[in-house]
């Protein structure tokens, strides 16, 4: 199992603020918000320790964290 993390060192950021994951089987990603975020210009509900809500994260997405910090997603 081979994991990789990316962490942005920012103190307005929460810890977590935004998860990604990788669904081996689907050979899909799905990310979960638990801060102010957009993804691909969206918003999505929050989710909260205990209770994580999932959504597809599709190839070349746009990820705009706390109005501050933009990350784009490419699968190479």
């Amino acid at each position: 199992d081979m994991s990789s993390v990316l962490r942005i060192e920012q103190s307005s950021l929460l810890a977590p603020h935004v998860q990604v994951k990788y669904i081996p089987d689907s050979k899909k990603f799905q990310f979960a918000v638990y801060g102010t975020a957009r993804v691909n210009g969206r918003e999505y509900d929050l989710s909260q320790p205990g209770l994580v809500k999932w959504f597809t994260l599709a190839n070349n997405s746009k990820l705009f964290i706390n109005n501050e910090v933009s990350v784009k997603f490419e699968i190479k």
